[in-house]
Parts: structure tokens; C-alpha cells; sequence
């Protein structure tokens, strides 16, 4: 397992270096030289492809970490988007593939950021614990486009079905989207609006205005647009596209319409 961090070279010794999958399919990554550590967590993945680091447990994809002995600490923030992993193979006794991440300051001392490029692995791989694989195919949720004309993927996504009521949260350190539908029946497309039976949504960010107060809220109220479109639905998954533009939420510092265009594919727990 090799990596840079920092610009500086690092090559972990056989001590401390293995690969495992763990509770719920987690599988975990980790090298040591010198006594700094690289771990790196993948949440609800068994197949080959590429994923976002910097995204919860409740999402497909990952988190990274470097440590030290004093001890500091930095991780991926829960943006969607501090990094990505490859994996070239994924076996039930091997996995390999390549890194790279951003990693701000989370424990102890640290302070600033790491910055982890060129990271490269391949190891054999082991199984703990009451190990599920290959994952049942409710685990795992994404939710990614654009907001505002930017870039933006979810890092935590979550989601309730209950008889005719679809509720959808998704959010990451920038944006949170909130989805709500009293009328579902099924696959088909759904009108965003404000009145009985439409699909109420409600954008809240960004998290962090260098330029003054949160700049919050647009829609669920008077004046939204859009479609909601369900593409799929089993018992174990739905998936579907949003499409929106949001006017400003009276009362609030928000000010313009922001326009949504985003796809999503989740797991029904």
C-alpha cells in the first residue's frame, strides 16, 4: 500500500496493513509507516467501480483517514466529494485499486488539511464478524447532480415509504434537500408545488457563507416548479430523477430562484 501525503512518499510496512470486511459489509483499508496510518472505510460496496470519499454509512461510497502517535487526526468531511477510490478488483480474497483525498482535521492537536494523492493497494482480503456478502440490495443510496448549476452529491441520503407517504432527505456540507409526497402510487412523474397531493421541497444552504448569515431557504411554499420522476421501484429500491426551481422561502435571507437537477437511486429499508 503506497500513497503521497503531503508531497511526501509513503509506503506502509507489512505491520498494520490489511484489508477486511467487517459488520454490514463495511470494508476496511489500512496501511502504517512510521506510525501514520491511512485508513480508508467503504460503506456498501462489492462490486469493481469507482465512489466518492467523504460520504456517510448510509451512502455508497467511503470515508479516509490519516493519523498519527501525538495522536492528531484528519478525516474526509461529509461533503460527497473529498475524494475517490477505484477499485481495480474485489474478490473474496483479494482487493486492489487506487486513492486519493482530502482529509481536514478531526482529532486532537491537527490542525489544517492532508492532502493524499497517488494512492495505490492491493492486498489480500479477509472476513469478520457476521459478515453479509455480497450485500442484500436494499444496502446502499445515492443521490448526486447539480444545484444551482454546481456540482453536488449527497453524503448521508435517507428515506421513508409508508402506504402513500414518500419522504426523501439527502445532504452534505453544503446542501440539504428535503422531499415530501402524500399522494405516491408508483412509478410515474409528480408535480413540485405547494398544494394538497404535490411534492413539497425544500432546499436549505449553503452551510458555510464566508459573506455573511446561512443563505436559507428556498422552496416549500408559493411558486416552485418541477417534476418529480420515480424510474424504478421494487420492494428492496427506488430510483427516479428531481428536477426543480425553487423560489425563496418567505422570511428567510434567501434571495433568487436555484434550480435542482439531480438523480437518485435508494435503498427501502
Amino acid at each position: 500500500m503506497t500513497a503521497v501525503i503531503d508531497g511526501q512518499a509513503w509506503t506502509s510496512g507489512s505491520a498494520g496493513r490489511y484489508a477486511q470486511v467487517g459488520n454490514f459489509g463495511l470494508i476496511q483499508i489500512q496501511g502504517n509507516h512510521n506510525n501514520t496510518v491511512i485508513l480508508l472505510q467503504l460503506y456498501n460496496v462489492d462490486s469493481v467501480g469507482t465512489y466518492s470519499l467523504g460520504v456517510s454509512g448510509t451512502n455508497v461510497g467511503g470515508y479516509g483517514q490519516v493519523t498519527d502517535l501525538l495522536p492528531r487526526g484528519w478525516a474526509t468531511p461529509l461533503s460527497g466529494a473529498a475524494g475517490s477510490i477505484t477499485l481495480t478488483t474485489l474478490t473474496n480474497t483479494r482487493i486492489a485499486g487506487t486513492f486519493t483525498f482530502t482529509a481536514d482535521s478531526s482529532l486532537g492537536s491537527a490542525s489544517g488539511s492532508r492532502v493524499v494523492t497517488q494512492g495505490s493497494f492491493d492486498l489480500l482480503l479477509g472476513f469478520s464478524g457476521s459478515t453479509t456478502w455480497p450485500l442484500p440490495d436494499e444496502y446502499g443510496s445515492s443521490f448526486a447532480g447539480t444545484i444551482g448549476g454546481g456540482a453536488w452529491n449527497s453524503a448521508t441520503t435517507v428515506m421513508t415509504l409508508l402506504n402513500t407517504t414518500l419522504v426523501i432527505g439527502a445532504n452534505n456540507t453544503s446542501y440539504s434537500i428535503s422531499i415530501g409526497l402524500t399522494s405516491f402510487n408508483g412509478t410515474g412523474s409528480y408535480t413540485v408545488g405547494s398544494q394538497p397531493g404535490e411534492v413539497v421541497v425544500v432546499l436549505q444552504g449553503p452551510a458555510v457563507n464566508p459573506t455573511g448569515p446561512l443563505n436559507c431557504c428556498w422552496g416549500g411554499a408559493l411558486g416552485n416548479t418541477g417534476t418529480l420522476t420515480i424510474t424504478s421501484l421494487t420492494a428492496t429500491r427506488i430510483a427516479g430523477n428531481l428536477t426543480a426551481t425553487l423560489v425563496p422561502t418567505p422570511g428567510t435571507a434567501a434571495s433568487g430562484t436555484i434550480s435542482l437537477d439531480t438523480d437518485f437511486d435508494l435503498g427501502i429499508p
